[in-house]
């Protein structure tokens, strides 16, 4: 634990509420009690002064709550970087990238209660400043792009995020385990016939011009150009799957399941096609790959998705058809993703799955898998079960419950018995103990510092020492840590299994007489969860 300062200058929702007020309202780690006393000791301040808790907040105005952090456990691998201090498998070191396989609760960046244990905090402790490409969720694996630059960060940032679709490309590939006999459970979403292109989840051109002119236009517009449905192409065509499988069903879909290497294999060839577009136009085959004797069916889902609460994180996909005009030109944003079969596990009753997103919208492929009756099968927040088909993490986290319902505080009082059992870092404080530990203190001292002072009144703290102070082999946060880590998720079964990115240099006046390529490709090996079940083709 150590004292850290979350700082953040005024949002302008904040402007002329008492600070009391905003930090009641907008931060729930704590009651109001704690609040009031924070203020009136010092533990928050605006623009580095002490204020009383009606100040007014003013424009610009600079807030800040000193805490004694108390960061959450996060998994990491030893590997053969680890006589380097670098706990996580460095995929690529160039001159102008650090390229990582992240691990699942490992936060790409400093967020909450995650500081120093983040990726990008990790790898500055190696490598110096570090400037994120692109994100992950926390509890997602996989390939995560750093810049050693602010200007190659700018440059693959913008192919990253598919900002200059005439230039350049970007094909992510993602492992995901889901539910069931992927897709035998989609129902409710309508299936795209005719001739109609969809492409970047828009029915119709998905230029950027195009994409502007759409978030641009009104509601009705955009309801007809949001593409909401599925539809299944053959991708060992040679033609990136454009043509559609108009005799394709759920149940072939399901069968024509192929090893990893036969999906990764097709895709390289068509990397240079536009391979997630339905349209009934046909092109000749331009490559060399022979295609097997069984289809390899993708089946694709275009489905508008949107971020319901900010604050909160929920995401939501579907038609939005009952939603108010305004808050669907403000929102909701069209998506797409494509998916192929690797596997299917009897004994588990989960499939592993291919996954390319044509679009990067918050949870869009946890969202494309749960509306399509398959989520993926440990993701709580969407569908799946905490333990999904891990016994053994199962009951990990049992005896971790219990031996934290065991550390209690010799004199048996029940408010004090669960702060005792609550954990450190996720679980708000209850009023007990802002009274014991805060409101009651000593003031702070003429020579105490107020990293001391907020040790001295720190809540976290007084919860380690209520659960040790009758247990000597429990003394300290690290035991307490794990033990935490063992009770909530150890991550979701969706990795960023590949990225290929490529920017085109066209001539210029005459200067060069054809086009140049610069091209980025970068795999990481599957998770150990996509090997199960004897998935054939994953070595």
């Amino acid at each position: 634990p150590y004292a850290y300062s979350f700082s953040t200058y005024a949002k302008a929702r904040w402007i002329g509420r008492t600070i009391f007020d905003v930090y009641c309202t907008e931060f729930g780690a704590y009651p109001p009690s704690y609040y009031e006393a924070a203020i009136s000791q010092g533990k928050i301040t605006v623009s580095s002064q002490m204020v009383d808790m009606n100040y007014r907040i003013k424009d610009n105005d600079l807030l800040s709550h000193t805490v004694h952090l108390h960061e959450p456990a996060v998994l990491v691998r030893n590997t053969n970087n680890i006589n380097n201090n670098i706990p996580v498998t460095i995929v690529a070191d160039t001159p102008d990238l650090v390229v990582v396989d992240k691990t699942c609760t490992l936060p790409v960046h400093p967020c909450g209660a995650y500081q120093q244990n983040s990726l990008s905090s990790v790898l500055e402790q190696h490598y110096g400043k570090v400037y994120i490409m692109q994100r992950l969720d926390r509890l997602t694996s996989g390939l995560v792009l750093f810049a050693k630059s602010s200007q190659i960060a700018q440059k693959w940032g913008n192919v990253l995020m598919r900002k200059d679709q005439e230039h350049t490309s970007c094909q992510k590939l993602y492992l995901a385990r889901v539910k069931g006999k992927f897709p035998m459970n989609c129902s409710g979403i309508p299936r795209i016939h005719g001739d109609d292109t969809v492409q970047a989840g828009l029915i119709g051109s998905a230029t950027t011009s195009g994409e502007e002119n759409h978030r641009n236009g009104d509601a009705n517009k955009m309801r007809s150009r949001n593409a909401h449905g599925y539809w299944i192409t053959n991708g060992n065509e040679g033609n990136g799957g454009r043509i559609k499988e108009t005799k394709a069903d759920l149940t072939n879909v399901f069968k024509s399941h192929h090893s990893l290497q036969d999906w990764l294999l097709t895709h390289k060839n068509n990397k240079n096609q536009d391979d997630d577009n339905h349209t009934s136009k046909t092109r000749s085959n331009p490559c060399s790959f022979s295609p097997s004797s069984s289809p390899l069916l993708w089946l694709h889902l275009a489905s508008p998705c949107r971020i319901a609460n900010h604050k909160d994180g929920v995401c939501e996909t579907g038609d939005f058809a009952s939603l108010e005009d305004s808050l669907y030109v403000k929102s909701v944003k069209p998506a797409q993703t494509s998916f192929g079969v690797i596997k299917y596990d009897k004994a588990t009753d989960s499939t592993v799955i291919l996954c390319r997103p044509q679009t990067g919208r918050s949870h869009q492929i946890r969202l494309h898998l749960q509306a399509l009756g398959h989520p993926i099968a440990n993701d709580m927040c969407y569908g799946g079960e905490l333990w999904y088909g891990d016994e053994r993490a199962k009951k990990a986290s049992q005896q971790a419950q219990l031996r934290l319902q065991q550390q209690k505080k010799t004199n048996g009082n029940a408010q004090e018995s669960t702060a005792a059992v609550a954990t450190i870092a996720d679980t708000p404080s209850i009023q007990d103990e802002i009274s014991k530990v805060v409101k009651d203190a000593n003031p702070r001292g003429a020579e105490e510092s107020l990293a001391d002072f907020i040790r001295r009144t720190c809540v976290w703290c007084a919860r380690t020492a209520a659960s040790s102070s009758n247990d000597s082999d429990s003394n300290n946060d690290s035991e307490r840590a794990m033990l935490e880590l063992l009770v909530r998720s150890r991550g979701i079964w969706l990795h960023a299994l590949r990225y290929q990115m490529r920017i085109t240099k066209m001539p210029t006046d005459g200067i060069e007489e054809t086009s140049q390529e610069e091209e980025l490709d970068y795999c990481t090996k599957p998770p150990a969860w996509a090997l199960q079940g004897n998935v054939d083709g994953i070595k």
